[in-house]
């Protein structure tokens, strides 16, 4: 019996950098699926690099920015319908890719959400009120094709040159593994109601590094400004120090991260470190970092989540405002058991 001609796959997943980190256990899934196809990601140039040694997916950039090129959404196309995919898993679940699922030319489109586009998908939508976290829709999106759920956990594939950054830094600055806490104060530009408060994370840090530990402060260019105040009374800037792969690696040594809903806790969870979430505009149900859902920091507030990136003054960030910061390092040390003063 001749075996089955390789196929070629396609997933679909371009942004935000959280939400691939949430993804990446699904593509292994899919990966597992199809163990003799040719699988390839669509994904946003951010993120080409993170993919570059990997040994079965090959990525490729999609450029929305612009209109006429090879890495544009109609090059894409052109691009999708040459390689005669024989399945898309978009797992984007937006506009832009669902134009390109549609044109793909591919005998099998699964998504995310219920269109005419796929030929398969969950029978409910998702939307801001569905009281279900993205992992689960996600393998609720693989089952409608009959895959298998995703598995916790995927394997990385960093280069000798990321490893060895990593540990270098670590060693000029004196610090050991598990010795160090990741904290990401910042949030991404229009999102300032998800940040909690500068002096609430002063307090914390000062509690963390009482305790013999090192806050390592990390963010990007919309940080840079409040993590070198933060950084003036406790621990180390590191803003726009790592990459991708970088922060991934820093995280799976880090002894736990605190921080806002944001890439970063993201990326920190799916290296398997503790990570302290803190929640109020946004769902903690459909957003905590993947396997963290006991290490929610929240306020019961009633006007939470808002899904705004503004809070109103007369709401006086009531989600977030009042969360002790000791409370939020009683909550650590219970669960982690941190170093004795």
């Amino acid at each position: 019996m001749k075996p089955r001609p390789m196929k070629k796959i396609l997933i679909i997943k371009m942004s935000a950098i959280g939400d691939l980190f949430i993804s990446m256990p699904h593509m292994d899934a899919i990966l597992a699926h199809h163990p003799n196809d040719q699988v390839w990601l669509l994904t946003s140039g951010l993120f080409i690099d993170f993919f570059a040694r990997h040994p079965r997916l090959s990525a490729v950039a999609l450029d929305r920015s612009r209109w006429l090129s090879a890495q544009s959404v109609f090059g894409r196309i052109l691009w999708m319908r040459k390689n005669k995919f024989h399945a898309v898993y978009d797992l984007q679940g937006n506009r832009i890719s669902r134009r390109l699922t549609r044109f793909s030319g591919a005998d099998i489109r699964v998504g995310t959400q219920p269109a005419g586009v796929y030929h398969f998908h969950p029978k409910e939508p998702y939307t801001q009120k569905t009281a279900r976290h993205v992992v689960n829709r996600l393998d609720e999106t693989l089952a409608s094709a009959g895959l298998a759920p995703s598995t916790p956990g995927f394997e990385a594939w960093p280069s000798n040159a990321d490893q060895e950054m990593v540990e270098r830094w670590k060693a000029e600055r004196g610090i050991s593994d598990n010795g160090y806490a990741i904290i990401h104060p910042g949030s991404s530009k229009g999102w300032e109601s998800k940040r909690w408060p500068e002096d609430h994370y002063k307090k914390l840090a000062l509690m963390i590094e009482e305790r013999g530990m090192t806050c390592v402060w990390v963010g990007g260019d919309e940080d840079r400004e409040l993590n070198a105040s933060l950084s003036k009374t406790a621990g180390i800037d590191a803003t726009n120090v790592f990459s991708l792969m970088q922060l991934y690696l820093f995280g799976k040594t880090a002894r736990f991260m605190v921080g806002s809903d944001s890439a970063p806790m993201h990326i920190v969870s799916a290296g398997g470190a503790p990570a302290y979430g803190f929640f109020g505009p946004t769902s903690w149900i459909k957003n905590h970092g993947a396997g963290q859902q006991d290490r929610v920091v929240k306020n019961d507030a009633p006007c939470s989540p808002c899904f705004s990136g503004t809070c109103p003054s007369d709401k006086k960030h009531q989600c977030l405002d009042p969360i002790d910061p000791g409370d939020v390092f009683g909550k650590i040390d219970d669960e982690l058991g941190l170093p004795s003063a």
